[in-house]
């Protein structure tokens, strides 16, 4: 394969959101083509936040003051920076204000491939799914997400459809399905999941296990329920907690046997009205001697350490804003029974007996599965093997990169 110059344009591509998706799709691939010899660079915005050209691992990343151009205008910075790197290919992280830069696109004169890693929602699910006081609370999180469902399909459809988008490559198969409703040529559309990170696949050490076991309840032989995420009623947090309040009223034998472990991945400054939306919810809470709480931005070791000692993970969606949620394969991963809802692409993971499935807000549902499984711990095993025997076939970062760069080099011949 020739070398390729290929850039990767990608808003808010920033060290601290290197370990989210859609950012460590982008990390992961532009990696794997540097190791392959291959020219990248990144642009972004940033600046003057940020030097304008600031390596990341050996990839250059320029900072330009912004990438999204709304209203659709001034897009001389972003032209001027790709026509001076002059690639041979262009990745564009695609979200809301990209399917209004059609002439931007056509104006380039490189070919494109779009990099779909939001999710796409049908405004019934919207309705169903979510309470006008939630939106309302999580605006700011929610305001592109939204956007983007109640955005015209033609507009969306038109952009993506264009002759300058060459390819579009989703990360689900979900949103490939619901691209292809949608109306973008089938012949555009291409599925290429994010990579299983090889890290969540080593053993955890008996100690570490231990250890996080007693951290989380104090006792090794309690039935441990984890929560991984932001403090976010969207992400289910109240559902969670309505299910416990349901089982351990419901079945009072289970406050003994059951605990809860709620790891809220929050950096300082962040989620700060949602946050106390949050504890106002836990301060109401009834059965508090069976929860932990612990926040902050857990490094990979701890959070699988908690994973191992955790014996159900759960993930509460109502609605979730990246495509492909890597919390979900990482417990997957360890051989861990995880419990998600029918939301976005979480279920093509999660069926097949890989996992457990419920409606989002089934909060009854989630409170008699606790009393199951704490009851029947010996079936937690065999959802564990199924969903790690799963992710042992998956494509791994690299293979997932190769795929990438097959296409990007049959791209550049034609």
């Amino acid at each position: 394969m020739n070398q390729l110059r290929i850039t990767i344009v990608s808003f808010q591509y920033y060290e601290r959101n290197l370990r989210l998706l859609p950012w460590r799709y982008v990390y992961e691939f532009s990696q794997q083509f540097l190791n392959l010899g291959h020219e990248v660079s990144i642009v972004t915005d940033g600046y003057p936040e940020f030097v304008k050209e600031d390596p990341i691992g050996g990839v250059s990343v320029i900072h330009l003051s912004h990438v999204k151009h709304f209203p659709p205008r001034n897009f001389k910075s972003i032209k001027k920076t790709i026509s001076e790197i002059d690639p041979h290919v262009v990745l564009w992280q695609m979200g809301f204000t990209n399917f209004f830069q059609k002439r931007l696109y056509e104006t380039l004169n490189y070919p494109i491939v779009a990099l779909i890693g939001s999710s796409f929602y049908w405004r019934r699910e919207i309705i169903e799914h979510l309470k006008i006081s939630e939106i309302n609370s999580e605006r700011n999180l929610l305001s592109t997400s939204l956007a983007e469902t109640f955005l015209p399909k033609i507009l969306l459809r038109k952009t993506l459809n264009s002759d300058a988008i060459k390819l579009v490559v989703a990360m689900s198969q979900n949103n490939t399905e619901r691209l292809k409703k949608i109306g973008v040529a089938p012949e555009k559309l291409v599925y290429i999941p994010p990579g299983v990170d090889s890290y969540f696949f080593k053993n955890t050490s008996e100690k570490e296990v231990y250890d996080a076991r007693i951290d989380a309840s104090e006792d090794a032989g309690k039935f441990l329920v984890t929560y991984l995420g932001p403090p976010l009623l969207t992400r289910g947090v109240d559902t969670l907690l309505k299910a416990l309040d349901y089982a351990l009223d419901r079945f009072p034998n289970l406050k003994c046997r059951l605990r809860a472990l709620f790891l809220f991945r929050i950096r300082e400054g962040e989620y700060g009205i949602q946050r106390n939306k949050v504890i106002k919810l836990f301060d109401r809470f009834k059965h508090k001697e069976v929860v932990r709480v612990k926040s902050g931005f857990l490094s990979g070791s701890e959070i699988r350490a908690y994973m191992a000692a955790s014996d159900l993970i759960v993930f509460p969606f109502k609605h979730v804003i990246s495509d492909f949620p890597l919390g979900v394969v990482e417990a997957m991963s360890m051989g861990k029974l995880v419990m998600s809802t029918r939301v976005d692409g979480i279920p093509e993971l999660l069926e097949g007996k890989r996992g457990i499935i419920v409606d989002p807000g089934d909060f009854v549902n989630i409170g008699r599965i606790f009393a199951h499984f704490s009851q029947n711990r010996w079936e937690i095993g065999e959802y564990g093997k199924r969903a790690r025997c799963y992710m042992l076939e998956r494509p791994t970062w690299n293979h997932s990169a190769e795929k990438m760069l097959e296409l990007l080099s049959d791209l550049v011949k034609n």
